[in-house]
C-alpha cells in the first residue's frame, strides 16, 4: 500500500516540479481533459509582426503568413511552424530567441536549420520536441499541436 501511495505522489511532483528546462505543469494537470486525453486542443494562431520591414520580398512573405493562419493542417506535412515565439527574460528585459517563424516541411523531406550561434535554431528544437513550451505560436508535428500538453503527449 506505501509503495502505490508514493509512487503516485512521485509521479505528482515529477510532473508538478519544473525540470532541468523550468517546465511544469499545474498543480491540477490531473483534472483537465487534456490529461485524459479526451477532446482537441483549440489553437488560435496570431500573426504579430515584432520588426516591421519595408522589404517588398519580406512584406509580401508576412501577408502570405497571414493568409495561411488558422488554416487546417495539411496531410501532406510532417511539420508546420506557424508564428513559433520564445522569449525570455534577461536582465528584466524580455529578449526573443525565436522570433515567429513560419515555415512547412513535407513528409519524406530532409530538413536542416542553419544559422549564427544565437539564432534560436536549438530553441527551435527544444519547442517541436516538448523540452519547452512555446511563449506564443503553435507548431503542428503530423497535425498535433506542440501549444497544448494534450498534442504533446500525442506527439511523444
Amino acid at each position: 500500500v506505501e509503495y502505490i501511495l508514493y509512487s503516485i505522489l512521485a509521479l505528482y511532483f515529477e510532473n508538478v516540479l519544473p525540470d532541468a528546462m523550468g517546465v511544469r505543469k499545474a498543480p491540477w494537470y490531473f483534472v483537465t481533459a487534456s490529461y485524459w486525453g479526451v477532446g482537441s486542443p483549440n489553437v488560435i494562431d496570431k500573426v504579430e509582426v515584432l520588426e516591421a520591414s519595408t522589404d517588398e520580398d519580406v512584406i509580401a512573405e508576412e501577408q502570405a503568413n497571414h493568409q495561411r493562419a488558422n488554416q487546417p493542417f495539411d496531410e501532406s506535412l510532417a511539420i508546420e511552424i506557424r508564428g513559433l515565439r520564445q522569449t525570455f527574460s534577461r536582465g528584466g528585459k524580455a529578449f526573443h530567441a525565436v522570433k515567429d517563424p513560419w515555415f512547412a516541411v513535407g513528409k519524406k523531406q530532409l530538413f536542416c536549420l542553419l544559422g549564427p550561434n544565437g539564432a534560436g535554431k536549438t530553441t527551435t528544437i527544444n519547442m517541436l520536441t516538448g523540452f519547452l513550451p512555446p511563449s506564443q505560436g503553435n507548431a503542428l508535428v503530423l497535425g498535433h499541436t506542440v501549444a497544448h500538453s494534450s498534442g504533446m503527449n500525442q506527439i511523444k
